[in-house]
Parts: structure tokens; sequence; C-alpha cells
């Protein structure tokens, strides 16, 4: 890992089977979510295990020379039960497993304005740029973590960092239980607890409102194209 300003990158192969295609012309984002994951109703991913009662439908991929037909993620981090089909010829494939991709970590501490991760992004395209051949450049910066939780917006104010960065890149879908991630806001030990949890933050405050609410906690994956950073 290297760190450049707020965040710390390492280049690896994108493990995941989840595609992006980008139009040619008008230049539109279409996002099929990884096959064989299972969502609800109102499409955010659960858990990776067979027969779980909240799971509404299961997502698939498929492609042949000239089409591609998969689950279609919307802007807000929803993977729509409908697929779609496109032709290939009219796209740009921008993502898929086994392209070259940044992994960022994101390090404990405050500090993560807007400004501060568009600069960090900005580095890394930059480091990255020089220590890269042009046959093994990165194609995106991705991330899983549960910053990039897809219901954010649900549980903190608009204009706070962590939803501003989440509008700021695009989202991928990820498996995941209901207590993932929630070491890192309440650094509990053992097993989470919602009664034990501490409420001292007002984002461990704010987390804990939406859980007791019938909330379910989630994390979230997400990618910005290399040419998207500026």
């Amino acid at each position: 890992m290297v760190r450049l300003g707020r965040f710390e990158f390492r280049k690896i192969s994108y493990p995941f089977h989840s595609h992006v295609f980008r139009h040619k012309k008008t230049k539109e984002l279409v996002i099929f979510a990884n096959p064989e994951f299972q969502f609800d109703c109102s499409g955010f991913a659960l858990e990776n295990t067979p027969g779980i009662p909240d799971c509404t439908f299961q997502s698939v991929y498929t492609e042949d020379e000239y089409t591609a037909t998969g689950n279609p993620v919307s802007p807000d981090g929803r993977t729509n039960r409908e697929t779609k089909t496109i032709n290939k010829a009219e796209y740009d494939l921008i993502l898929g497993h086994g392209m070259p991709v940044l992994d960022m970590h994101i390090p404990s501490g405050g500090g993560m304005t807007s400004e501060e991760s568009e600069r960090s992004f900005r580095l890394a395209k930059q480091f990255f740029t020089e220590h890269s051949g042009s046959d093994n450049m990165p194609v995106a910066i991705v991330c899983s973590s549960w910053i990039f939780n897809p219901n954010l917006p649900e549980i903190l104010p608009p204009d706070s960092n962590l939803v501003r960065l989440l509008k700021r890149v695009h989202p991928l879908p990820r498996t995941c239980t209901k207590t993932d991630g929630l070491w890192f806001i309440f650094l509990h030990e053992g097993a989470f607890e919602l009664l034990k949890a501490p409420r001292k933050t007002s984002l461990q405050k704010a987390v804990t409102r939406y859980i007791e609410n019938g909330g379910r906690w989630r994390i979230g994956g997400m990618f910005l194209p290399w040419d998207e950073i500026e």
C-alpha cells in the first residue's frame, strides 16, 4: 500500500465479476451487478448464503459475441430485478474481471473532506501513471467498505463528508452480513450488540438510531474510472 494524501492505494487485478460498460456516443454507464449475488425487494445486496428469507432475486450475467445481459445497478446503489441487454458494439467495457485497478484503503481518522478526497485521487493517478506501463495502466480506483454503504443518505445529512464521497463515485453492490464493518465505527470487542454499542460520536448515534428503527446495515463497493479523475 502507498499512502497518497488521505487514502492508501495498491495495484491489483480486479477480483470481482461485475461489469461496467460505457456507451461510445452518449457516455452513459451501464453497471451490471456481480452474478449470483442475492438481493432484497429494494434491490440491496444481502449475505451470500443460500435460502435467506429476505432474498427476492439473484443476479445473473451472460454475454456472447454481440450482447451482454445482466442486472443493472442504479446511481443510488439499487440493483434492478429486471435484466438489461446491451449491444456490445455500441459500448466499451471499462471495468471487468482481471483488469488492472487501484484498490483503495481508507485509514482511520478524520479530515475526509471532498477537497482532501479529490486531492488523494489526483495524487494516486499521478503516481501510478508514472509507475505503470502503457499496457498495465489502472482503469479505475475501487474500494469495498462500510463507507460506501448505499444507505448512508438515509443515515447521515446530505452535506456530510461520507455522503459527498458516496455521491462522487459509482456504486458496486457487495454481499455482507448485518454487522460487517460496524467494528470500525464502534470498536467493540466480540460480536456486535446494539444495546451495548457506544453512542459518543454523531456517527455512532446516527447508525444506532438507523438500526433501532429497523434499518439493515450493510457495506458497499465503489469504482471511479481513471478518466473521471482530473
